[in-house]
């Protein structure tokens, strides 16, 4: 992932939509400067300063969960039954969202986590 953000090439595959995310992407990625990976169920963040991780927390202890099917919709393998390949991107993403993610929680997380420090 970071080869992706820190080159400055942009597939020629990429739709108009897709490039513009890529480029917010690094944009971000430049912007904050937090290398950080993921590391199965926790998030690594390798040479941050533990104030730059706890500012991270408090933002988004600060905002609304994230809306889990929005997210799901740019998971890049969201099938993974025998007939997925058959449902339209908006039912698998919906899918995806109900079984693979828990913004909710993610977010009382992070608001637990900023409380702390």
């Amino acid at each position: 992932m970071r080869a992706i953000l820190t080159f400055e090439d942009v597939p020629p595959y990429l739709s108009a939509t897709a490039a513009a995310l890529l480029s917010e992407a690094r944009a971000a990625y430049d912007r904050h400067g937090l290398n950080a990976s993921n590391d199965g169920l926790i998030i690594t963040a390798a040479n941050a300063a533990t104030s730059h991780v706890h500012d991270h927390l408090r933002a988004l202890a600060e905002a609304w969960p994230a809306d889990a099917p929005g997210l799901a919709s740019v998971v890049a393998k969201k099938a993974t039954a025998k007939y997925d390949e058959w449902i339209s991107d908006s039912l698998l993403a919906a899918d995806y969202a109900r079984r693979a993610l828990d913004c909710p929680g993610a977010w009382r997380a992070a608001k637990r986590l900023a409380m702390q420090h």
